[in-house]
């Protein structure tokens, strides 16, 4: 406390009260007392169209430890306060330890059962490995907790399609600048990391609710191997409900050898049609059976990559394009009886288009569905954590200066600059004069020099000339 000066830093989770900051020195810091105590009673920050932070301020309680005696004061940006010789400046904001539910969904089709874990953000949390039954030791650790995140859902849309979709535009000061575009509120979103048994960590950033983009219902899933890398996005079609429920069980029916089967003959009896069972129909029907079987099984163990590389090991170059043609399709028309074998098993209502338009939107959901299912080959754990609960905690981040000198620093500096006007403005002037005796009296020289020679200058030299040349005749004459 009685340190002359010092420059620290305190975070202030909204409710709590503190009398210390942290000073950083080297590779540590040092705690650093403070002659008041700050309670954080109210963070808030409001935010421009495109989620930018427009203010934030800080609504805090001071008590003095010596007379007892407290007051409320609203810290601002650029609106510090300053007591007992300490200064305290808002500096940012962060996350005060909010409390949040998370419910993870297995991915590999093992497990159906969903499961929640609780915790606080900055907590890192034991868990098992969700996936074929195997148990292994792990941690989640929860990082951050967005409840507003606002994007620009115009460039998603426009983007090209890819494996993981890019991140939506992420919230810069650029887009501060370009309002052409249409920035909207997708809801709150965590942030995780899963640390496997092998001590690798994989992060995560997943939206808790579903977002619209392209004309469908989507859940985005991030994740990213470095914190240099930005966050790709596992676009998975949400069901009528706005859940994942339909999703995961035609992920289970995909991994069960059973339902893959099941989905075959019903494509190859579809594809029978109201042909007559003769042996050639038969003998086709079998065919396309055991084909649509195969590509089932090879693409449920590595999606689409699995379909190339199998493709590229057992057809000729040359027959290459038409063969994967004709898998690509085989495997939709087989992927749309898996989805009604699915929904059978789990006692949903068969699908039956209405209209054309509903028939364009169940293709569309299979079509995301296929290639959500072909990208978890790509997708770093067997489970997905979604955010189902949060209470939100803010936290206020302050900078606390302690100078006793700044008045003399301040006196110095505005010295130095009127100094620096006078060296400009002021001109130096030197002048000389040598009275040397000459017949009974004195004669006198005079010189004058100046760093800078004006037309001022000349006439300011003649001016003094016939001034001392006046006086010495003046004493002279007396």
């Amino acid at each position: 406390m009685n340190n002359p000066g010092f420059r620290a830093s305190a975070l202030i989770p909204e409710g709590v009260t503190t009398a210390n900051s942290v000073v950083m020195v080297g590779d540590g810091a040092l705690v650093q007392p403070l002659p008041f105590s700050i309670r954080l009673d109210k963070f808030t920050v409001d935010y421009y169209a495109t989620g930018m932070p427009s203010d934030f301020r800080s609504d805090v309680t001071i008590t003095d430890p010596e007379t007892g005696e407290s007051f409320p004061y609203v810290i601002r940006v650029n609106e510090p306060l300053s007591y007992k010789g300490v200064t305290v400046y808002q500096s940012s904001f962060d996350d005060g330890g909010s409390r949040v539910t998370v419910t993870g969904y297995g991915l590999d089709g093992a497990s159906r059962e969903t499961f929640a874990v609780k915790g606080s953000v900055g907590d890192t949390l034991p868990l098992k490995d969700v996936g074929g039954g195997q148990a292994g030791a792990g941690a989640l650790r929860l990082t951050a907790l967005r409840p507003i995140n606002v994007e620009n859902i115009a460039e998603v849309g426009a983007a090209e399609p890819k494996a993981f979709g890019e991140h939506m535009a992420a919230v810069t000061g650029s887009a501060a600048r370009d309002q052409s575009k249409r920035f909207q509120n997708v809801g709150p979103s965590i942030e995780y990391e899963l640390v496997d048994s092998a001590g690798q960590v994989s992060q995560f950033h997943n939206y808790m609710l579903p977002v619209e983009l392209e004309g469908a219902t989507v859940f985005l899933l991030g994740t990213r191997a470095s914190p240099n890398d930005p966050f790709r996005y596992l676009r998975v079609p949400a069901d009528d409900s706005r859940t994942l429920g339909e999703f995961l069980q035609m992920r289970a029916a995909l991994a069960d050898p059973a339902m893959r089967a099941e989905a075959a003959r019903r494509f190859a009896v579809r594809n029978l049609g109201d042909a007559a069972p003769t042996p050639a129909a038969q003998e086709s029907a079998k065919a396309v059976q055991d084909s649509a079987n195969r590509a089932l099984d090879v693409f449920s163990a590595g999606g689409l990559q699995a379909l190339t590389a199998f493709l590229e090991a057992n057809v000729p170059p040359a027959e290459l394009p038409r063969a994967a043609e004709v898998v690509v399709r085989l495997l939709g028309g087989t992927m749309g009886e898996l989805r009604a074998v699915a929904r059978e098993a789990n006692g949903l209502a068969a699908l039956a288009p209405a209209n054309d338009e509903e028939a364009r939107a169940q293709d569309q959901w299979l079509r995301l569905a296929l290639a959500a299912m072909s990208d978890l080959s790509l997708y770093p754990a067997p489970v997905a954590f979604l955010l189902s609960d949060f209470q939100h905690v803010q936290a206020s981040v302050f900078q606390l200066n302690r100078s006793p000198g700044k008045v003399a620093v301040y006196t110095g500096c505005l010295l130095l600059i009127l100094g620096v006007f006078a060296m400009f403005y002021v001109r130096e002037r030197r002048l000389w004069v040598w009275l040397r005796p000459e017949a009974g009296g004195a004669r006198a020289l005079m010189a004058m020099t100046s760093q800078r020679r004006t037309l001022d200058f000349q006439r300011e030299f003649e001016q003094l000339r016939g001034q001392f040349g006046r006086l010495f005749r003046k004493q002279d004459d007396s």
